[in-house]
């Protein structure tokens, strides 16, 4: 993988950002949505980070974010709000759909969106992934704990064009693959620095030329 360009520069102006966190990508637009977490906003731009504007309201804690398969949902982990917020990509307007809220979901970070359109959660606090279709729990599956197909700090959610999810495992530093239905298939990396481990990953993306190779980006050193 080889270094392509970088955009942005600390501070509060559209176009700065202050820790940003989740990232995607339209797959209709190919604009980005990038999480300005202390600006408390999402940010919406082109592919080389011009022409930056807020999408949607403020938001207090956006830890991740995800585009639907047809450009017409955005959809922001609000881990004020313990819920995954949904948008309209063209007004901008928030959905009626609910994901999540207090008591169903505990400060939900990662998100992605499956082939079949279904959105996969990442329940960090309740150790657990979520996996949604509409505002409609389907499946959850997890339990606290350190071995393999177990979660310490589920933190980063991807899935593949096959439809199996890989979560981030933070506190462990592992990729944990399941299939769609939520059944362990194997464990990969581990904490540690130097080839084959991660230091405390926090998110992933599927490549979708080489699925199912993926790549985790580090939020650790």
């Amino acid at each position: 993988m080889q270094f392509k360009s970088q955009f942005g520069s600390f501070g509060t102006a559209l176009g700065q950002y202050i820790e940003p966190n989740g990232i995607a990508v339209d797959p209709v637009t190919g604009k980005l949505y990038v999480c300005d977490y202390w600006n408390r906003r999402v940010v919406q731009c082109d592919p080389d980070g011009s022409n930056p504007v807020q999408f949607g309201p403020k938001i207090a804690m956006p830890l991740a974010v995800a585009v639907s398969n047809d450009g017409a949902l955005v959809y922001v982990s609000d881990s004020s709000k313990d819920r995954i917020r949904v948008f309209d990509s063209s007004s901008q307007a928030e959905s009626p759909i609910v994901i999540g809220g207090f008591g169903v979901v505990t400060d939900p970070n990662g998100i992605a969106v499956a082939p079949n359109g279904n959105v996969v959660v990442a329940d960090t606090w309740q150790y657990q992934v979520e996996v949604w279709s509409g505002g409609s729990l389907v499946r959850r599956f997890g339990s606290r704990g350190t071995s393999t197909g177990q979660f310490h700090f589920p933190r980063g959610v991807a899935v593949g064009l096959d439809g199996d999810i890989y979560v981030i495992e933070t506190g462990k530093g592992t990729v944990e693959h399941f299939d769609a239905n939520g059944i362990f298939k194997q464990s990969f990396a581990g904490m540690g620095h130097g080839s084959g481990f991660l230091y405390q990953p926090w998110d992933a993306a599927v490549d979708p030329e080489s699925d199912p190779i993926t790549y985790t980006v580090t939020g650790g050193s």
